[in-house]
């Protein structure tokens, strides 16, 4: 089981609770209800759909974001590290259902917090207020760069593009599944110059080709977008 001070100094590095002391942050976890749990490389501990009723916290090991595509047929694979929030924007709003599935990408510890038991927290302690507009307002601010990414002017930044605007973090590693035909279509090329793009980035050390799937390494490594103004 993970450490009680490990745990205190990894929640402390998560944004929703930077400048929180150490002690309003005892006295918090003293006032709701926490539970661990461990979770093995390949399990799937949230299915896309399911009520997003907790605050979950990577505080050690890995996760993989998935999900299909809802016109065409391809899967897009996110890595999170440790100290991630998983998906805090569905916990309020119209739709408070998980977007993705998400599944351990190595035995894994995770905090979960029921929102119920945290919401009282918010009224009592101001920087929890803050922490989360800016949270909220940096989520609105990469889904604007990302529309904002322009028209690309090659197949090779379609392909880049596309993976920018489906990630949801700036940084790590990102798969996509997807037959060749399939991702033509979807940035709208012929096959064959797909095929011909794609083997440009390889050969640039942008990407990795393997059997239906493209991998995309370190996300951060993308040039000739604006990955770099993605602040989530």
């Amino acid at each position: 089981m993970v450490e009680m001070n490990s745990m205190y100094n990894s929640l402390l590095q998560i944004p929703m609770f930077q400048g929180i002391s150490t002690g309003d942050l005892t006295a918090i976890l003293g006032k709701i209800e926490i539970y661990f749990r461990k979770v093995s490389k390949g399990e799937v501990f949230i299915k896309e759909g399911d009520d997003c009723n907790n605050i979950i916290f990577i505080i050690k090991g890995g996760v993989e974001s998935f999900f299909k595509g809802k016109n065409y047929d391809f899967m897009f694979i996110e890595k999170y590290a440790a100290n991630e929030i998983i998906e805090f924007y569905s916990l309020f709003g119209s739709s408070t259902k998980y977007t993705k599935s998400y599944m351990a990408a190595e035995d894994s510890f995770l905090v979960f917090i029921d929102k119920k038991y945290l919401l009282p927290q918010f009224r009592l302690y101001d920087i929890f207020n803050i922490n989360v507009l800016n949270m909220l307002c940096s989520k609105i601010q990469s889904c604007r760069s990302k529309i904002m990414l322009g028209n690309a002017q090659t197949t090779e930044d379609k392909i880049l593009q596309l993976f920018a605007r489906l990630s949801d973090i700036k940084y790590g590693e990102k798969r996509m599944l997807v037959r060749m035909e399939d991702l033509a279509k979807i940035i709208g090329e012929t096959r064959l110059t797909t095929s011909r793009a794609l083997n440009s980035l390889k050969e640039n050390n942008m990407i990795l080709l393997k059997r239906k799937e493209i991998v995309l390494k370190e996300a951060r490594n993308i040039t000739g977008i604006m990955m770099e103004n993605f602040t989530i």
